[in-house]
């Protein structure tokens, strides 16, 4: 079932191909260009570099929910909740299948930068895929409970940009907290995009003063409250009425 929600994206390999370009031309050049106005950050666009990895892995639970919807005008929904099978299971499905999406998307071109910085070894990158899959499949839950929620396209869209924008702005992925204003350092610091760069950054050699010994324990409860709304949200709602 996870298969069958990831196939479809490698029907049109142009689309990977065009969001890796997108992350080397961010990451090589804006990123260059942003190094230079910032101070007192050392090897700041690799610190950007890897915070744009974890706004995409974060931006996995939109993809979700977009699927889901784009699955719903078109009648695989309906076609699907058909089926013999539970709608627990159907929930499954989509959460592994956007870890898989997470694995697509962002493997590749993380995997590039731990061989430009240095950092590629058989450990390093097993772990790094297993952080990539794990958090996209878990945060997926929250994007999946927005389209659900919603149930318009729309209207998903629109409150799902709107929050992405909200939640990776304010949060300490692109810039460390001790560079930040008091207030903005207090909303960062209990933000989950950043404590996903944060378990990110020593993979690829950074030294953060930011990560403490709560991070792993705070983005899995993160992801353990994405997955109950997620599947909550799903099996009561999608379809308006209870089904197990």
């Amino acid at each position: 079932m996870a298969w069958f929600f990831t196939a479809s994206r490698l029907r049109w390999p142009t689309a990977l191909v065009l969001r890796w370009g997108q992350f080397i031309l961010q990451g090589a050049v804006f990123g260059a260009v942003i190094a230079q106005l910032v101070e007192g950050v050392p090897n700041f666009q690799l610190y950007y570099v890897v915070g744009l990895l974890a706004i995409a892995i974060y931006n996995i639970g939109t993809v979700a929910g977009s699927e889901l919807l784009s699955d719903a005008q078109y009648g695989v929904e309906d076609y699907l909740l058909a089926l013999p099978t539970s709608r627990r299971f159907l929930y499954m499905g989509r959460i592994l299948g956007a870890g898989l999406m997470g694995l697509l998307f962002i493997s590749p071109p993380a995997i590039a930068v731990l061989a430009v910085t240095g950092q590629l070894s058989l450990p390093v990158v097993l772990y790094l895929i297993f952080l990539i899959f794990g958090i996209s499949a878990g945060l997926a839950g929250v994007g999946i409970a927005f389209a659900a929620a919603f149930r318009q396209y729309e209207a998903f869209l629109i409150a799902s940009n709107f929050v992405d924008a909200f939640v990776t702005r304010l949060s300490a992925a692109l810039y460390p907290l001790a560079a930040m204003p008091v207030l903005y350092a207090a909303i960062a610091a209990y933000n989950p995009v950043s404590h996903i760069a944060w378990l990110l950054q020593p993979l690829f050699g950074i030294a953060t003063a930011d990560m403490s010994s709560t991070t792993s324990v705070f983005l899995f409860a993160w992801v353990i409250a994405a997955l109950l709304s997620g599947d909550l949200v799903f099996r009561y709602r999608l379809e308006g009425r209870r089904q197990v």
